[in-house]
């Protein structure tokens, strides 16, 4: 396993995994917003700056380093009216689609054991997120599927 971990704008090196090793690819714009939030809520006070918090992360044993371009994925649920026709006479339905999202962006790499979380999730099956544990924990296998590690995206 390698990833590429930029040093600064121009240059860039390979760190190589030689055995398997889970990382943990986050995207910090998107995490820093809710530990403000969270931050605040819980102390009244402001969290630290970005630079900050880059800073406090860049010393930690499970820290990697920044990486360039990283690929995250998401699924979006979306209803739409589709035609069906009955005889002559076109009814719309609303049909509700999953679709994946992807997008292409910086993000910083961590090694994901090293953190002491649990974010692996199970893999269900489309449309059974409503039964599904809002903070799952690893368990065995649902209908046939395994716990697998996914990147958690933050909005």
């Amino acid at each position: 396993l390698e990833v590429r971990i930029r040093r600064d704008r121009e240059e860039e090196y390979t760190v190589s995994f030689p055995e398997p090793t889970k990382l943990l690819y986050m995207r910090p714009n998107n995490v820093h917003k809710h530990y403000q939030e969270a931050f605040r809520r819980r102390t009244g006070k402001e969290g630290m700056t970005m630079d900050n918090l880059d800073h406090y992360m860049s010393s930690r044993k499970y820290f990697v380093g920044p990486n360039k371009s990283s690929v995250f994925k998401k699924w979006v649920v979306k209803t739409e009216n589709v035609p069906r026709y009955n005889g002559q006479v076109a009814i719309n339905h609303p049909e509700t689609i999953k679709e994946e999202v992807q997008s292409k962006t910086s993000s910083i790499v961590f090694l994901y054991d090293q953190l002491n979380l649990d974010l692996e999730r199970t893999t269900l099956e489309f449309g059974a997120m409503e039964e599904a544990d809002p903070f799952p924990v690893t368990k065995p296998p649902i209908n046939g599927y395994v716990p697998i590690i996914q990147k958690i995206p933050f909005e």
